[in-house]
């Protein structure tokens, strides 16, 4: 329902290779769109709130979505 905008999903302890199912399957709708580098998926698999390396990673990812000047994340 959101597609074609940015998406990330950032999976926990629990979401795991199980959640690559519907990655591959929005992959799909975005492509109809030219957009599928769109949607991705981070997997840190370390509990519910995510650590200081994958908040970076997905503000990273999301500068490149937005076409913004990266910049290290610090809590």
């Amino acid at each position: 329902m959101i597609a074609p905008r940015s998406f990330l999903l950032i999976g926990g302890e629990f979401d795991g290779p199980a959640s690559w199912q519907y990655i591959f399957e929005a992959k799909k709708v975005y492509k109809l769109f030219n957009k599928e580098y769109w949607v991705g998926f981070l997997d840190h698999a370390s509990g519910h709130r995510p650590p200081e390396h994958a908040v970076d990673i997905a503000y990273k990812w999301l500068a490149e979505q937005f076409d913004l000047e990266a910049r290290e994340w610090r809590e």
